[in-house]
């Protein structure tokens, strides 16, 4: 019995649902598993959070092969998170960071143990021996800090337990041949302390092919080791230590490429190809200015197979981190006192290539530090805390745009469209918060919290010249280059966040709840030196959870008022792309999750989300192609008014998304049998605000089936997989790039169908 409810508790994790169950087993009398988060940073029934969250076992992680953020979306299905060939970018609930400019802030909160990761590129590395990672909807802003406008995702990692030997390891081998392997070792040091070591490794080739070069891209590197150290020296005091290390190399995904410079516009007499979907924008002394609207040239392009940028062979992606955090708490009588610390370094050396002949060199050096002290106490169903956060961030940036020409040494081998250089980037926030839970009655309770936040950005921009060649080697200019121009930039912004809700329980088994709350996002400077002010959200939302015998339901409703949106604009080349505080947008919706056993013998999961999002006033700007062969690549005003994208949707925001996922257990004489189903149906979306059709991701059914093998001793696991039954090739990015004599349309795609086994032998 005890195997089979172990195995069950897996199952209804792995199923997709706004709760989450437990991977501990429930004893015999229990119905329902009681999962503990710290979404409100104390431990608490999900049951009893009166907020809007998935949470995702490390069991779920292991069993459906997720090392990395992308595998998050399946259980929190309106988590998403979009990948070009080098940057990142997170959404949930329609709130997307609509820049990968290097110094601008997300919209999403990410943190792990504790520890405020402003760049979501440094999870791209690896998700490794997880307890649970927790995925919170709406402005998180009070007790989550800075920039969780749209939510935070709360990551932890498993801790050293007291008193035990005990460890495991993985061997994953699957499609394109892809090899992971992960090993965990947990060690006793007396009764009261105890180390743990975390080891990760994943390889993969790549998988697409490219007709002119030799290789296929979008391969996978990644290496990956976590040290950590657990001590409770008293009853009172309790101490946890971290030392973490990770290192991502590969060959990145080489876009495919339309050049509507020689493919989209020729032989039309100046005039717009109507009929393959462009329209005209405006008129320029006599030059006619068009824009791919409604252009559908990404389905004359085979994801599998597609002819890469010339410069594709020299491509690369370097990822290396180091970071320390930890943890101190102190319980007296009245209140606990709790420090959390981190910091990290990080290395990024990438050189993306771009069509026809572009490469794109990012280096990146950055160093984080930050650190909470918090007290809270309380009794019952009061509680209360407060503290003081700071982080500091510190960024050496030194980048350019290479065209390659290839012609030495009869002539230069390239030129720089671009370079510049931020030696000395610093972003740093203070903020003070505190929240109070106090029950009015015996049934209804009060929940009130403030933040109040300080952030100061400074740097220096320097800007080389343009079209500086080079001979053999693509060397970038040093920064002290004749003609660079250099800019000292700041930007200081304070705000004052709050939240206010009140939640009931209308019986023992239901709650009701419904807040209101402000979220902030930090202003700066683009790469540029224009200065964006800060991004305002207000949000209101209902919800209600419910637990009765082996039935969970979850349901929430939501509201979402968004100003001062930051829009990044490719408007100059030779400078790069500029971030304005361009709109409005109005977001609305609904979710609802239903979760139960079936018959003892298998778990049911169907959840239904629906987000209505628009763009109320969107100042912004058209990247164009002019037909007459004048220099304009982007239009900002049309007949004396401005061009407002009123009325486009924001990126990654569909209309519609159903799950369903379906685990049956089988016990067998000598073990037992898991197999799981899960299907999701998206509907359509786009990846650009501007809303092209060749941005458009069509509506599709995706779907996931396992089946695993679990020993008597329940030491022993053997899995069978397959993910992206249908062999859907999804969209992960799109851009329209107009620079010079190139006016080229770029897409990257997901993973396609992929299968594989897994091993796993643990001990204890």
């Amino acid at each position: 019995m005890k195997g089979k409810r172990i195995l069950l508790a897996t199952a209804v994790s792995a199923a997709c649902h706004q709760s989450a169950w437990s991977q501990e087993p429930a004893t015999v009398e229990e119905d329902v598993e009681i999962i503990e988060v710290t979404a409100q940073n104390r431990v608490q029934s999900i049951a009893d959070v009166p907020i809007s969250m998935n949470v995702l076992s490390g069991e779920w992680l292991k069993d459906n092969a997720t090392s990395d953020l992308h595998g998050i979306s399946k259980l929190s299905p309106d988590f998403s998170i979009t990948q070009d060939t080098i940057s990142t970018k997170v959404s949930l609930r329609g709130i997307t960071t609509e820049s990968a400019d290097e110094t601008q802030d997300q919209s999403l909160a990410v943190s792990i143990d504790g520890e405020y990761l402003n760049r979501p590129r440094v999870l791209n590395a690896a998700l490794f021996d997880i307890s649970r990672i927790e995925v919170l909807r709406g402005p998180q802003g009070t007790l989550f800090g800075r920039n969780a406008t749209g939510g935070a995702l709360s990551i932890v990692s498993n801790k050293p337990v007291f008193g035990e030997w005990s460890g495991s390891a993985s061997a994953d081998f699957g499609s394109f041949n892809a090899r992971e392997l992960n090993a965990v070792l947990n060690a006793p040091l007396g009764n009261n302390a105890a180390v743990r070591f975390a080891g990760f490794s994943s390889d993969r080739d790549g998988y697409i092919s490219h007709p002119d070069v030799s290789f296929k891209s979008g391969d996978k590197d990644v290496k990956a080791a976590r040290l950590s150290f657990a001590a409770e020296p008293t009853e009172r005091l309790s101490l946890y230590l971290a030392l973490e290390t990770s290192q991502q190399e590969n060959n990145p995904v080489s876009a495919a490429s339309f050049n509507d410079a020689t493919e989209g516009q020729s032989g039309l007499n100046g005039q717009c190809n109507e009929a393959d979907g462009w329209i005209e924008v405006t008129q320029i002394e006599g030059n006619v200015l068009c824009t791919p609207q409604f252009t559908n040239n990404k389905d004359s392009i085979d994801p599998r197979n597609y002819p890469a940028a010339s410069t594709a062979e020299m491509g690369s992606y370097q990822l290396e981190g180091d970071a320390v955090r930890g943890q101190l708490d102190y319980a007296a009588d009245a209140f606990t006192v709790s420090y959390r610390g981190a910091f990290r370094q990080s290395e990024l050396r990438a050189a993306e290539t771009l069509f026809p002949s572009y490469l794109f060199y990012r280096n990146h050096d950055i160093d984080t530090m930050s650190n909470e002290l918090r007290l809270s106490g309380g009794e019952g169903d009061f509680f209360w805390q407060g503290g003081i956060f700071q982080f500091r961030e510190e960024m050496n940036i030194y980048s350019g745009l290479l065209s390659y020409i290839g012609a030495y040494p009869f002539g230069p081998q390239g030129y720089w469209a671009n370079t510049f250089y931020r030696p000395d980037y610093t972003s740093e926030s203070v903020a003070a918060f505190g929240q109070v839970e106090y029950p009015l009655t015996y049934n209804y309770t009060v929940i009130a919290g403030f933040r109040y936040t300080k952030d100061e950005k400074t740097g220096t921009n320097t800007i080389l010249p343009g079209a500086l060649t080079f001979n053999e080697n693509p060397t970038l200019r040093p920064r002290e280059t004749e003609g660079a121009t250099t800019e000292l930039l700041s930007a200081k912004n304070n705000e004052f966040t709050w939240n206010l809700g009140l939640n009931t329980d209308i019986s023992d088994n239901t709650m009701l709840y419904g807040k209101v709350s402000k979220g902030y996002k930090a202003g700066g400077f683009d790469s540029t030196g224009l200065e964006y002010a800060p991004e305002i959200l207000y949000a209101w939302e209902i919800g209600t959870k419910s637990r009765i015998s082996t039935v969970s339901f979850d349901a929430s409703a939501f509201y979402y008022d968004y100003k001062d949106l930051q829009v990044s604009l490719l408007l100059d080349t030779e400078k790069g792309a500029q971030t304005f505080n361009a709109g409005k947008a109005t977001i609305w919706g609904a979710e609802a999750s239903l979760t139960t056993e079936i018959m003892d013998a298998g778990v049911l999961a169907l959840t239904a989300n629906y987000l209505n999002a628009e763009f109320d006033d969107f100042a912004s700007a058209i990247s164009v192609q002019c037909l007459g062969g004048c220099s304009t690549t982007t239009v900002t005003v049309i007949d004396g008014e401005t061009v407002n994208l009123a009325g486009n949707e924001p990126s990654n925001s569909p209309d519609w998304i159903f799950t369903g996922s379906y685990t049956h257990f089988w016990e067998l004489s000598n073990g037992s049998l898991v197999g799981n189903i899960f299907t999701r149906w998206k509907d359509d979306y786009y990846l650009l605000p501007s809303n092209h059709e060749d941005a458009r991701q069509e509506s599709y059914f995706q779907t996931d089936i396992s089946l695993k093998y679990v020993s008597p001793s329940e030491q022993w696991e053997v899995q069978g997989y397959v993910r992206n039954l249908e062999d859907k090739y999804i969209l992960s990015s799109y851009v329209f790039n107009v620079a010079g004599p190139d006016d080229v349309q770029q897409w990257s795609w997901q993973l396609p169908r992929t299968a594989g086994v897994k091993v796993t032998y643990k001990f204890y």
